[in-house]
């Protein structure tokens, strides 16, 4: 008996038959893969992109593997932070999440590297990769590619800031200094908050070091305007103005 066909009712099988049709045609694995990623069927897609990739050999498809694979790695350390979440005296609940932390870490630092080689011309994923590298405590490289990333104007700010704390990580005060002062220029409150104040924040640590008051005082104030409670501003401006004497404006306004 016929199988009775309605194209167009189910892409899903219409897809998987004209792979029964053309199993050679590397294009209806790539678009079925496509398809199973937009509804969340993460296994299925990777299956479909790995097949599509065996077939026809497509870079592009292998890295949309590998982007699949880094889903499934990110989606199943979200539920392990949910479990955590819901007894924080489970150990082991906690150590399933560092595990799988490191090894998204990992697979993300292996699978971006790879892609960098590939396209050396993207700035954007050299950026991605430093930020990996950084977090595995990987500063030198990491800053190397935090300056090239600085090449690109619209993530300039983030990678000289990413620069300068790869420099501080590498106990090299003065080059970090050099790269927060033009990352400073880069932010503003309204649209680069957490970074407009963390810059500051730096500048002030760094300053207040080398003995240059005035400047450390007016980078900590920068910081209290855009958020009156990051990290200890506060006490540092505060101890910088009683040790010159304090705030002898604020004293003349009386009982304000």
């Amino acid at each position: 008996q016929n199988e009775v066909i309605t194209p167009g009712v189910s892409p899903e099988a219409d897809l998987k038959r004209l792979i029964r049709k053309d199993p050679a045609n590397k294009d209806n694995y790539q678009k079925l893969g496509d398809l199973l990623r937009k509804e969340g069927r993460l296994e299925e897609s990777l299956e479909q992109y790995t097949k599509s990739f065996e077939v026809g050999g497509d870079v592009v498809v292998r890295e949309q593997a590998e982007e699949v694979r880094l889903e499934m790695l990110r989606k199943n350390l979200g539920f392990a932070i949910e479990a955590k979440q819901k007894d924080a005296s489970d150990t082991q609940a906690a150590e399933h999440v560092e595990a799988l932390k490191k090894e998204l870490l990992a697979q993300e630092i292996e699978i971006f590297s790879r892609w960098s080689e590939r396209r050396p011309q993207d700035l954007k994923l050299k950026l991605e990769l430093g930020h990996r590298l950084f977090r595995d405590t990987k500063f030198q490289l990491a800053a190397q590619l935090f300056q090239q990333a600085a090449g690109d104007v619209r993530i300039e700010g983030v990678a000289l800031l990413m620069l300068a704390k790869s420099f501080l990580q590498l106990k090299q005060n003065s080059l970090a200094l050099r790269q927060l002062e033009k990352a400073v220029e880069k932010f503003n409150i309204a649209e680069h908050k957490d970074n407009y104040t963390e810059c500051n924040y730096l500048l002030g640590r760094l300053y207040e070091s080398a003995k240059d008051l005035d400047k450390a005082e007016s980078h900590y104030t920068d910081v209290l305007t855009a958020d009156f409670g990051y990290r200890d501003a506060h006490a540092r401006l505060t101890k910088i103005q009683e040790e010159r004497g304090g705030d002898k404006a604020m004293h003349d306004l009386g009982d304000l």
